[in-house]
């Protein structure tokens, strides 16, 4: 019924004819990575500002995810993933936790709590980001960051700037 063009092969685009697309893809990936680093880096620079003790137990929350992922993608090859996770449950997925975990993140800062989880969860999230890319297609991943993304948009929706964007100092 449908003409077949060299353009498309089992009903899909190649990469190479949608350069625009892969660029947005990257971009989100860029953007995504950007949102989690920046918001860690202003989370240790107001730890340390507290002082030298909080500062060590926010670094030591960030180093240990990244630790972990570490040895599990480079010296345990035990691990094996099993199957390929649908791209549509990354993205919800990733929405979700990137909302809660600003919400959580912004909780815990307002309320001046000691307690390094937000450090912990966001650098755990980026652990999460490079397991992914490591492990499963790109398509996953690219999946994974426009969820980090929207959920960052969502949290931005519902409640506004995190507390520690806002009044860093």
């Amino acid at each position: 019924m449908y003409p077949r063009t060299n353009s498309r092969t089992n009903g899909e685009e190649t990469k190479k004819d949608r350069p625009l697309f892969l660029v947005l893809n990257f971009a989100i990936v860029a953007l995504s990575s950007t949102i989690l680093a920046g918001i860690l880096a202003i989370s240790l620079v107001k730890a340390f500002s507290l002082g030298e003790e909080a500062g060590i137990r926010s670094l030591a929350a960030t180093i240990l995810p990244f630790t972990a992922i570490t040895y599990i993608i480079f010296f345990s090859r035990s691990y094996r993933p099993t199957n390929k996770i649908p791209d549509g449950i990354l993205y919800f997925l990733f929405t979700f936790w990137t909302t809660a975990l600003f919400a959580l993140s912004n909780f815990l800062f307002s309320r001046r709590i000691p307690v390094h989880v937000g450090e912990f969860t966001i650098s755990l999230t980026i652990c999460l980001l490079i397991f992914i890319f490591k492990h499963y297609p790109l398509r996953s991943l690219f999946s994974c960051s426009y969820g980090v993304v929207s959920g960052f948009l969502l949290y931005i929706f519902l409640f506004g700037l995190p507390n520690l964007v806002v009044n860093p100092g």
